[in-house]
């Protein structure tokens, strides 16, 4: 397989949430076991034990896929604004991909409390002629008229931002990185969804892709009346059990499927 068709796939993580993180990586791996995945974690720290879970895990889906550990210099990020008790400020670092993967022309961000339940291929091919980035519209935040409160009119699109295609090619030319820590530094005061609200608001008025709602479902989601064609689960709050149940229900019901064909 050519470079240019391989998927490439990024988490920032810490290394008290690697165990999540490995079940994302590894769902990502089951449900693609025709393509070639190339699997970049950016982290501060990552422990050997840790380390060695995710190499075991890549290599049991064949020497095809990829995976890269990256250490991030995060000392400017380590002053931007928390204020959800469970991020830490590792999730600052989607706006440095651009610099930090300058062979890279495009890059999948997933959060690490996700399940991957079907192809990537499709979200991968979406085009992002013009955008800096692609996302889910956020279900949540349609339904708490939050838009406001950032200068955003209830019309514009605001993404989630746990699933990301991002345009890494066009976000260097334009120095995006710098536009993100720049809202980040001098906004992000105002905000009450983090590095999420920093996204939304300085790609808004067309800089931002609108993504089918497969790529990005959770539990607020009410548009869908069946499991079967989700991509990707998002459980957003790994501390509820109500969310773990549902992601879990949704691999059981697709592998019960799959038998049922067999």
């Amino acid at each position: 397989m050519q470079e240019s068709q391989r998927i490439a796939i990024a988490f920032t993580v810490n290394d008290s949430y690697a165990q999540h993180c490995c079940v994302a990586m590894a769902s990502a791996l089951e449900n693609n076991k025709s393509e070639f995945l190339d699997i970049y974690i950016f982290t501060d720290y990552f422990s050997d034990r840790n380390r060695q879970l995710f190499e075991q895990t890549v290599r049991r889906y064949g020497d095809g896929n990829r995976l890269s550990f990256i250490i991030v210099e995060d000392s400017a990020l380590k002053k931007l604004r928390l204020n959800i008790s469970y991020i830490t400020h590792h999730t600052y670092y989607r706006f440095l991909l651009p610099e930090l993967l300058p062979e890279l022309d495009r890059i999948l961000y997933l959060d690490s409390d996700l399940v991957v339940n079907g192809p990537l291929r499709p979200l991968w091919e979406t085009s992002l002629d013009g955008y800096y980035c692609a996302g889910v519209k956020d279900s949540w935040i349609e339904q708490i008229s939050y838009k406001y409160r950032l200068g955003m009119s209830q019309a514009e699109l605001y993404i989630n931002a746990g699933v990301i295609l991002m345009n890494l090619e066009q976000m260097r030319k334009d120095q995006a990185a710098d536009q993100l820590l720049q809202t980040a530094t001098q906004k992000g005061t105002q905000f009450e969804y983090q590095d999420q609200d920093v996204i939304n608001t300085t790609f808004r008025g067309g800089k931002i892709k609108e993504l089918p709602g497969i790529y990005n479902y959770t539990a607020t989601d009410d548009k869908f009346h069946t499991v079967k064609d989700l991509s990707l689960i998002h459980i957003s709050e790994p501390t509820r059990l109500r969310r773990i149940s549902y992601a879990v229900f949704c691999l059981k019901k697709k592998k019960n499927k799959k038998r049922k064909k067999n």
